[in-house]
């Protein structure tokens, strides 16, 4: 089952806690991510033992790169929770 969830997630959950709630819960975690998002991505590099859950990452920074990655052409903000959610749901 995939589940999307496009929720903050709490500095306070990051790292070693991030891998660990992961593996206990079997998930499976594709990143989209754009601004800040790679600071998410070392959080899961920097811990050993990513391979069961971590199937890879997407970061279109650019206005093309996004709109190839969500699979239309925005015509609206891309600063915007209605663009976060679209990347969530390409990822």
């Amino acid at each position: 089952m995939i589940q999307t969830i496009a929720a903050p997630i709490p500095s306070n959950v990051l790292g070693y806690e991030l891998h660990q709630l992961l593996l206990a819960n079997q998930c499976q975690v594709y990143i989209g991510t754009t601004g800040s998002g790679p600071r998410l991505l070392a959080s899961i590099w920097d811990v050993p033992g990513c391979s069961p859950y971590f199937i890879g990452a997407n970061m279109p920074y650019n206005k093309y790169q996004t709109d190839c990655f969500i699979g239309y052409r925005n015509d609206e903000s891309y600063v915007s929770k209605a663009l976060s959610l679209e990347l969530a749901m390409a990822s």
